[in-house]
């Protein structure tokens, strides 16, 4: 049987800070990783695209989930997993679409 997601991307949930009233910087929630089911699919012949500082970046995979509800930061970590190992990376860009999460890695 054919599967959408038959893969795994676990994302490294980078927390923010915010001041209590001591001056003191606190994460605002306990950092915690998130898997989801995704597919993966290797880079085509011209894996360069433009980063958010209008250099070229080079990527490794392209990777489809289902819709996410939030912007992914620029270079989050993430690892892969798939039949043929494990891959560690970071996200160069995010695209939501109307049927799916795109992620460049």
């Amino acid at each position: 049987m054919v599967t959408q997601y038959p893969h795994t991307i676990t994302i490294a949930n980078q927390t923010e800070f915010e001041q209590d009233g001591n001056g003191n910087f606190q994460p605002e929630e306990t950092p915690m990783d998130l898997s989801l089911e995704c597919r993966c699919e290797p880079a085509k012949s011209n894996p360069v695209i433009t980063g958010p500082d209008g250099n070229s970046l080079a990527y490794e995979w392209i990777v489809f989930m289902p819709i996410l509800d939030v912007q992914l930061p620029f270079g989050t970590d993430v690892t892969l997993v798939t039949p043929n190992g494990t891959f560690n990376g970071t996200i160069k860009r995010q695209h939501t679409g109307l049927f799916n999460t795109r992620l460049w890695v």
